[in-house]
């Protein structure tokens, strides 16, 4: 699948574990943002280019030092990955890099929902709405999950808790959007950048 999913799994629990440190934290080493340097606005919008400042071909060391909360490293399938949590606003996403600390940002990561794409589409969204609010959908599958794209959000990828099992077998991806249950969640959005083909 063009948006990689193969990584997907560990990202997450990447994510959902610096924010379990963050709540436990260590009091000592816990940052100071101030007002000025809130890094984006409240509830920052989800778009193809990334959220606040965590957008996609910036430079990590080009941020503001108190938006990035720490920088990560994990393994997939034998490969290095490498990640900063970064924070927007009240809220963090995981920037997907490679290399150095001076490494672009290649995609984002976003499972908090209060961070929405345009049409209120994100974590926490029916396939139902999303039917609703946006076409068309193409469904797309990868690493035991399903993603939807949608014709109007080029460059977001929504994973769902759908397994590909729920596909229709040998259907096209925008007959196999249609076909996936209304009451789908998405758990996971992955900004990217590239958009798939997807049209009626």
């Amino acid at each position: 699948m063009p948006t990689r999913l193969l990584p997907l799994a560990a990202m997450i629990v990447l994510l959902a574990s610096c924010r379990r440190a963050d709540r436990a934290g260590d009091r000592g080493a816990a940052v100071s943002v101030t007002r000025a340097d809130s890094c984006a606005a409240r509830d920052p919008a989800v778009t193809a280019a990334g959220v606040g400042q965590a957008r996609l071909h910036a430079r990590i060391a080009t941020l503001p030092r108190g938006c990035v909360a720490r920088d990560s490293a994990w393994s997939s399938e034998g490969s290095p990955e490498r990640g900063t949590i970064v924070r927007v606003g009240a809220h963090e996403v995981l920037a997907v890099t490679t290399g150095t600390r001076d490494s672009s940002i290649q995609r984002v990561v976003v499972t908090d929902p209060a961070l929405r794409a345009p049409g209120d589409a994100g974590v926490g969204s029916t396939v139902d709405a999303l039917r609703r609010g946006h076409a068309p959908l193409c469904a797309l599958a990868g690493e035991g999950r399903v993603a939807l794209v949608a014709g109007d959000l080029p460059g977001l990828s929504f994973i769902t808790d759908a397994a590909p099992a729920a596909l229709p077998r040998g259907a096209t991806p925008a007959r196999a959007a249609a076909e996936l249950p209304g009451r789908t969640l998405v758990t996971t959005v992955l900004v990217t950048g590239v958009a798939p083909a997807c049209t009626d």
